[in-house]
């Protein structure tokens, strides 16, 4: 498992990210009161039209010994649906910036000063099959993002139950756990006010080691976007390459 370029390829948990079947609208595997909790906070996500977040993530890595490592990433993310993305992407000294809209995504390199186009589908959750699929690239928290993220985040899922609550950055949230095949993750979601995800943790258990990925997501915000918020703003001095050149940049 490794962190592809500025995105994880492994943060989606509905893997692949591509629904397998019909979407279930209740998994009998969950169990009551965490189906409704998870679906609470599902129907939120789906129903706003446009939302920012950030999110201040770890991955645990391997090395060549096996030892794993703690790797961190930072983001920052806008929504407008249907067609509409805006990201901010840190990794230690790498920067990217990504704008979707409408039929192109354009990501911005800013510590190589180079960017690329590509020409996507023309609707969110379909982008970002679409890149998934065809460039092995999953942005972060892309399950959050689909217009059914209860069927997304649940369709897999093996068995899920309620854990108790707990407090994520002074937030009281309800814990959750779930297990699929090849992995298990947790999920706290606010249970003061609005229910929306504080914290996610994922734990790949097929993988050497059974590495961990975690995600506090802070900072939500209901937003009313700018068309120019999710145009291109590039550098006149940044040169255009491939845009699999940029993701090969490792």
């Amino acid at each position: 498992m490794k962190w592809n370029g500025f995105f994880v390829a492994t943060v989606c948990l509905a893997l692949p990210l591509v629904a397998a079947g019909g979407c279930v609208t209740h998994n009998p595997n969950i169990d009551p009161r965490a189906n409704d909790v998870m679906r609470q906070a599902c129907e939120v996500l789906a129903g706003a039209e446009a939302f920012r977040l950030t999110s201040t993530a770890t991955m645990e890595e391997p090395l060549e010994n096996g030892q794993l490592v703690q790797m961190g990433r930072n983001a920052k993310i806008l929504i407008r649906r249907p067609d509409c993305m805006y990201a901010e992407v840190h990794d230690g000294p790498e920067w990217c910036k990504v704008w979707y809209k409408g039929r192109e995504l354009t990501i911005l390199d800013l510590r190589r000063n180079c960017y690329s186009s590509v020409s996507t589908p023309n609707r969110l959750d379909k982008m970002l099959d679409f890149m998934a699929e065809k460039y092995g690239v999953v942005f972060p928290l892309s399950d959050l993002l689909f217009p059914d993220p209860y069927c997304t985040l649940t369709e897999r899922v093996t068995s899920g139950t309620y854990v108790d609550e707990q407090s994520v950055g002074g937030h009281l949230c309800h814990h959750l756990l779930f297990t699929q095949e090849n992995v298990d993750w947790q999920i706290w979601i606010d249970a003061g006010g609005i229910a929306v995800p504080r914290k996610v943790v994922i734990t790949y258990k097929s993988d050497p080691g059974a590495p961990q990925y975690e995600a506090v997501l802070d900072e939500w915000q209901r937003a009313t976007p700018e068309d120019a918020e999710f145009t291109p703003d590039v550098p006149k001095t940044a040169l255009r390459v491939d845009f699999q050149d940029l993701l090969d940049k490792e």
